[in-house]
């Protein structure tokens, strides 16, 4: 029993080991995991399958090899450097030089160092080259420049490019209705600037005949002749004013329901204005039953009958029925001090005594009486509308604007007026035509201390009085920059001056000019600083871009010691001294140095332009 049993163990290990080798030779591989650099091995057989992954991710550079983001193995070659070459740089007279070099543009390696070379020992001067002045560019004579850097010695002399002026003439020849224009053109460049006005000659032909027109809600006339030649119209021309509220004209033909109302829906009547060409709303409607016979012919519903019922009379209202009837007469108002008993309205005739304060509380078309002191000359007197507009200021600090007040007044002047409310900018302010009921002149009693660069000065109106104090010096020197035993010099010149000499006009901007052989003046800015008005003051403008200022310098040997800039009442804007908060409209103020920088610098957000009357400089000879 044992050998059979044993024999068929042998057999089952021989069929066993057929069986597997059968199976080998027809394996289909499977499991196992190939890795970057190996393939997978079958987990049946034990032999490799298929191909290995490959390295892969990383990012070479310019030294390194990339490195795999599978497995961390470095593969591949690094990237190398690109190379960008450094220029060499001269050295000269005044700056270092460099020697070639170059340097990676991926990871910004120096690869060859730049050498320092020193700069040469000392400069080569060469005389500058004259050049006349043109209109457009500088002249400028003498002085000596290094040839091999460029720089100037400091010694040559500039003449700024301006325009050379012939005589005036006449541009274009005034006719009855408009100017002309007298100008004068530059001998260099040939540009033609004008110089004034010329006044039209108003010597009008007066032969066309214009017939009255009544005025509806637009403006009429009378009959009149105008002149052919310009249409201005006869000095017997009146102007019937348009009545814009009740002028309408408004034809059946014109009027229109917008929309119709109906027996449940109200609407409205409408209608286009046959002068104007305008529609209106005329009247709310109410929603009605259209009744014919005492039926409605929309919805067939029955006229009830009407009983009327009376409301009360009013101070400007009969009494009335809902149907639209009227009996007997409105009350009319009963004023007292202005106020009507019956209903508060306001009589429309009256002008109320109020504070400045409730003033500014006041609306559109409310008549008021004050009482206050010019503290601010907003728009400067005008001779051609003989108005000045102030703002005045009472006890408690409130302050209101007087537009284009009759007369003309200074600062410090009390003023009692009577005057309507109208907004500007969401602003009350006292409308033009107000009447001054009272004024009293202001008369200077209290002064300022008169100091070196000072006189004395009103501290209400700031009218200057007397004369400068005397020095006070201290170690030879007084706090305004005076030296003892230095002789000041001061020089002053008038806009108006200026503005005659050199023929200034409205379109003159950026001017540069002198005021003595040492004192010289630069204005510049936007496009409208500089301009003339008036004959007698220029404008220097904050809003410009870029802003207006004025540069005052002498050359080498003097120094600046004090500058004051006279303004025409109605400066909105302030000049500063160097951008600081100096204000220097008209006041002297102590400066030092060779050249000073005015700024002009808006004043909140009514800051606009500076109107500059005049210049003052004082300076002294400074020894070497």
């Amino acid at each position: 029993m044992k050998k059979i049993i044993k024999t068929l163990l042998v057999v089952m290990v021989v069929v066993l080991a057929l069986t597997a080798f059968v199976g080998c030779n027809e394996c289909q591989h499977t499991g196992g995991t190939a890795t970057c650099t190996e393939a997978a091995v079958c987990e049946l057989c034990g032999e490799s399958y298929g191909e290995a992954l490959g390295h892969k991710g990383g990012a070479a550079t310019c030294t390194e090899k990339a490195v795999c983001e599978v497995c961390g193995e470095s593969y591949g070659e690094a990237a190398g450097h690109k190379v960008v070459k450094l220029p060499a740089i001269e050295a000269t007279c005044s700056k270092e030089g460099r020697t070639e070099g170059s340097r990676c543009s991926e990871c910004k390696e120096i690869l060859v160092a730049q050498e320092v070379i020193e700069k040469l020992e000392h400069h080569v001067w060469v005389d500058n080259v004259d050049r006349d002045f043109t209109c457009e560019l500088d002249g400028f004579t003498g002085g000596k420049h290094c040839e091999i850097c460029g720089v100037q010695d400091g010694t040559v002399v500039v003449t700024p490019a301006h325009c050379v002026w012939g005589e005036d003439y006449v541009h274009t020849a005034p006719t009855c209705g408009e100017t002309g224009i007298l100008a004068h053109d530059c001998t260099v460049c040939g540009k033609t600037e004008k110089v004034a006005d010329i006044p039209a000659t108003g010597e009008h032909n007066f032969t066309v005949d214009v017939e009255a027109q009544d005025a509806t809600c637009l403006p009429g006339w009378n009959a009149h002749k105008v002149c052919e030649v310009c249409g201005t119209p006869d000095e017997t021309y009146e102007e019937i004013p348009g009545d814009s509220q009740n002028g309408h004209s408004f034809p059946e033909e014109n009027c229109f329901y917008y929309p119709e109302p109906t027996c449940t829906e109200g609407g409205y009547l409408a209608g286009t204005c046959e002068y104007c060409g305008n529609s209106y709303y005329l009247a709310e409607l109410p929603a009605a039953h259209k009744y014919v016979d005492g039926v409605c012919t929309v919805c067939g519903e029955a006229e009830p009958e009407h009983v009327h019922e009376w409301s009360d009379a009013t101070c400007t209202e009969p009494a009335k029925c809902e149907c639209g009837e009227t009996q007997g007469e409105a009350l009319g108002h009963a004023y007292t001090d202005g106020i009507c008993d019956n209903c508060g309205a306001t009589d429309p005739n009256h002008y109320f005594v109020v504070s400045i304060a409730d003033a500014l509380k006041k609306g559109e078309g409310d008549k008021v009486q004050l009482t206050g002191t010019v503290t601010e000359i907003y728009q400067a007197y005008n001779s051609q509308y003989d108005n000045i507009s102030v703002y005045i200021t009472d006890e408690n600090g409130d302050r209101i604007l007087l537009f284009r007040l009759p007369g003309n007044y200074g600062i410090g002047d009390k003023l009692t007026i009577k005057g309507t409310i109208t907004m500007y900018n969401e602003k009350p302010q006292i409308a033009q035509g107000a009447e001054v009921v009272s004024s009293e002149k202001h008369v200077c009693s209290e002064f300022s201390e008169a100091t070196c660069i000072n006189k004395a000065k009103c501290v209400v109106c700031g009218v200057e009085t007397g004369e400068f104090a005397d020095h006070v010096f201290v170690d030879g020197k007084c706090e305004c920059g005076a030296e003892e035993g230095v002789q000041l010099i001061t020089v002053s010149k008038t806009m108006k001056e200026l503005i005659t000499a050199n023929g200034w006009t409205s379109s003159t901007t950026k001017q540069s000019f002198t005021l003595d052989d040492v004192v010289s003046v630069k204005i510049d800015g936007g496009s409208n600083t500089g301009k003339a008005y008036n004959g007698d003051h220029i404008r220097i403008y904050a809003t410009d871009s870029p802003a207006g200022t004025i540069t005052i310098s002498v050359p080498e040997g003097y120094e600046l010691v004090s500058i004051k800039i006279s303004t025409e009442t109605g400066t909105y804007a302030f000049l500063y001294v160097d951008g600081t908060t100096t204000d220097i409209s008209n006041e002297t103020v102590s400066v030092s140095g060779n050249s000073v920088l005015l700024n002009s610098v808006k004043n909140g957000s009514d800051g606009k332009q500076v109107r500059v009357t005049g210049i003052e400089v004082t300076y002294k000879p400074v020894s070497e």
